[in-house]
Parts: structure tokens; sequence; C-alpha cells
């Protein structure tokens, strides 16, 4: 136990009062990316990456937070992260009969399954990758039409044994009832539901639009109402409650640095600031970061000081 905690403040020496951004960024290079260069949420010397064990199911999504963060900043073009992520990004992508299918990513490149959903993308992984290409200056843009193309395909954002699975063809086969009580009881319960955890992964209105965008198209009537109202309504949840609160914002970032104007988006992103400042402060994101991220010594506890 005590080599255990002197090993974790060799590796957190860094963290100190005053630290500097550009500290808090090597610190992320070395002791946050795991060995594909993808930014974990604990410290990744700890959690033996390098031998396929990870602490998280999410580092597409803290990957493209961190090169926001880092935009934020003025820091720099992230070249460690650029050469590190972006190899992960091309490994990541799915295939199916041993073919690339644009559009589609796993969640990790190395093929160990340390939950049963590993390789399983989440709709806020989809997100971050795209928090990550809004960054590169229309670089990427390639990656937010591919996504919209397979999802408008597809009309689903799912990998596993069955890629093609169709989960709302799948509650229909099984009867409404019958997914109803399915639905209730994972709520309830938090009992494994198949159809649920398909039918969570459905690209909703929100997604396609942010897609939309993000490809350069502009979203259609239902799709840009819904992306508005999820906005707003997520910055009325809980104080505690931070995880969609951070998507909001960094989605709102992401579709800033694409250029995007839109009246009503703009007003919403007014409503949804204005919301977080009256709970948290001016400082909002750096108090949204230090709940969220429970690892105190985490990189990006300071590169969100002083940001507004």
């Amino acid at each position: 136990m005590l080599r255990f905690i002197l090993v974790y403040a060799i590796l957190n020496i860094g963290v100190v009062m005053g630290e500097s951004k550009q500290q808090a960024l090597q610190r992320l290079y070395a002791n946050y990316t795991d060995y594909y260069g993808m930014v974990t949420l604990y410290n990744s010397s700890l959690s033996h990456s390098e031998q396929g064990l990870y602490d998280s199911e999410n580092q597409h999504l803290w990957s493209g937070e961190a090169a926001i963060l880092i935009q934020l900043n003025d820091l720099g073009r992230p070249l460690k992260l650029e050469q590190g992520y972006e190899g992960a990004l091309v490994a990541t992508r799915a295939t199916i009969d041993s073919k690339p299918v644009f559009g589609l990513y796993s969640r990790h490149p190395d093929p160990f399954r340390f939950s049963k959903d590993f390789h399983a993308v989440s709709l806020d992984e989809y997100n971050g990758i795209l928090y990550y290409t809004s960054t590169r200056k229309g670089e990427m843009d390639y990656i937010a039409h591919d996504i919209l193309a397979y999802g408008e395909k597809n009309a689903f954002a799912y990998i596993d044994e069955a890629p093609n699975t169709n989960p709302l063809k799948e509650a229909k086969e099984q009867g409404v009832w019958t997914t109803i009580k399915q639905i209730y009881d994972y709520l309830k319960n938090k009992r494994e539901s198949k159809v649920v955890e398909h039918l969570s992964r459905i690209r909703l209105p929100r997604d396609v639009a942010f897609y939309r965008i993000m490809a350069g198209e502009s979203p259609k009537f239902l799709e840009m109402t819904h992306l508005v109202i999820a906005s707003i309504l997520s910055s009325f949840t809980s104080p505690e409650d931070t995880g969609g609160k951070l998507l909001t914002y960094f989605r709102y970032r992401a579709m800033n640095n694409k250029g995007y104007n839109n009246i009503i988006l703009n007003l919403s992103e007014k409503i949804f600031t204005r919301q977080l400042r009256k709970q948290y402060g001016e400082y909002y994101l750096s108090e949204l970061i230090k709940i969220y991220f429970k690892d105190e010594h985490h990189p990006f506890h300071t590169l969100a000081e002083g940001i507004k």
C-alpha cells in the first residue's frame, strides 16, 4: 500500500499550487494518455494500459475534450496529442469482414475487452471525436461526413458481434409490451437488457443535428429544435449532475470552432451559460471539471482554471 502511495505521489509530483497550464499539459501527455495516445480518466501508469487494462471506456470523449481545453488556453498546436490520438482514431475504425467501415468506430485499438461493451462506441464518444476534429480547422471534416452518412444509412451507432443490429426491429419482434417492461425493469433495478442497451444507442435528432453542423450541413427543423431544447434543459439539472452539462458545453465549443451561426442556437447557448453561472459561479467550467473528474490530480483541473 505504501509503495502504491509513493508511486502515485511521484507520478503526480507536478501537481502543486500554482501549476502552470503548460506543466499541466505535459503531465497530461506523460501520465494521462495511454499506450495508444488516448486521454484517460485516471493516471494511465496505474491502470497498466500497456497490458490492456483500461480505467475508462470513454477515451474518445476525454481526448476530444482535451483538444478543446488546449485550444481554449492558447497552448499552441497539440502535436503530441495529434500524433497519438489521430493514430488511435484510425486504429479504432470499425471493420466488418476485415474491411474498414467509414463512420463507425470501436472504443479502443486494443482487442482486450475490459468489459462486455468494450467495442461498443457510445454516442458521447462520437461527440468526443467531433470535438477533436473541430480543432483541426477543417482538415478532418471528412470524419463528420462519414459519421453522418453511416448514421443516416443505419439509424444507430452500435457495433458488437452483430454490427447490423436494428434495435427498433428487435423491439418490434419481441413485442411493445415486453419492451416496455424491460425498460421499466432496467430503470428500476438496473438489470441488463440487450434491447434497452441498443435503444440507448440510437442517434437522436439532437445528435444528428450536431453531426450535420460538423459536416457543414444545415440541420432539419425538428433536429435543430431538439438540439436547442436538449441543450437548454441540460443546464437545469441538479448541481451534482455534470455529465450532460459538460457534453453540451464542449458541443457548443465545437460548433463555434466550425463557425456555425444560428440565432436560435446562439440564444440557447446564452441561456445555457447563464444558468451554469447561476449554479457554479463565473468559472463554471472549472467547477464542473472538479465534480466530474474525481481524480484531483487530473490535468483537466488546471487546464479548466480561469476559463469563463
